[in-house]
């Protein structure tokens, strides 16, 4: 998933500045050959009332395609969305089709005055889609009125981030079982006060992002812990430390996802 994370931070980073006609002095390809491949952007393949499904319309079978695509529609900028399922300002056939897809995410094409959202398809068998190597992103039906942006400031993420590490690393100290966590959280708390961005680092281009955003974009993805062999989901606890355990996972999944928005919609 981190890596599912990383791609989505490079490809709204990139279509900014790309719309932004910085890509004539920042060179997009590295970050885009590494982690925009397999991208691909289609018109939803919605149900109709009879049931019949509608094929996919593809609108750009990559992200560089995307980019000159939505150059030519004029947007002013594009903004990352965390959790939609849980905003007013969403209408309700969009609430449907991002728990249908399985997603968290919407990706938000700026105008003056009205917005045209992507769902990121995390499930696409269900959208009658037979390509699961793709990661594909979805134009919804219809237009809205500009989403509020209610992601955090570069400064109240990076706070809520390292209180909440501190949290963690006292939290599993307390068991031999999990004291191996330690490391990973303080690891995370020192990336967050000393990283330091370099050129050879191809996830965003130099200098779009501010050092401190740079050092919570880094600090938020190390801290991703979920999934895979002998991952944080594998633990297991008694009683009280057991609703602690859940509370502060949930808790690490939002403010991760969170600063991941602080950071992605501080630019432009």
């Amino acid at each position: 998933m981190s890596t599912e994370l990383e791609r989505l931070v490079a490809l709204v980073t990139c279509v900014n500045v790309y719309l932004q006609d910085d890509e004539t002095k920042i060179n997009l390809e590295p970050t885009i050959a590494e982690y925009c491949h397999g991208f691909e952007f289609i018109n939803n393949p919605y149900v109709r009332d009879d049931k019949t499904r509608v094929g996919k319309q593809i609108i750009a079978t990559d992200a560089s395609k995307w980019f000159v695509h939505l150059k030519k529609q004029g947007p002013l900028r594009v903004r990352l969305h965390y959790r939609p399922s849980i905003r007013d300002d969403v209408p309700v056939g969009i609430l449907t089709i991002s728990a249908e897809c399985g997603s968290n995410w919407l990706v938000e094409t700026q105008y003056n005055k009205i917005n045209r959202l992507y769902v990121n398809i995390l499930n696409p068998r269900v959208r009658g889609i037979s390509q699961p190597w793709k990661t594909f992103f979805a134009l919804l039906e219809g237009a809205c009125l500009n989403l509020e942006d209610t992601s955090p400031s570069v400064d109240e993420s990076r706070k809520v981030l390292d209180l909440l590490l501190e949290e963690l690393s006292d939290f599993v100290g307390r068991f031999e079982w999990s004291k191996h966590w330690v490391y990973t959280f303080n690891k995370s708390r020192k990336i967050l006060d000393e990283f330091e961005p370099s050129e050879s680092d191809n996830l965003v281009p130099t200098g779009i992002y501010s050092k401190e955003a740079r050092q919570l974009l880094q600090a938020a993805l190390g801290s991703w812990i979920f999934g895979g062999m002998s991952s944080w989901n594998d633990l297991a606890f008694r009683g009280k430390a057991a609703a602690q355990y859940s509370s502060l996972s949930k808790q690490l999944y939002e403010t991760i996802c969170k600063s991941i928005s602080s950071v992605v919609n501080s630019y432009p």
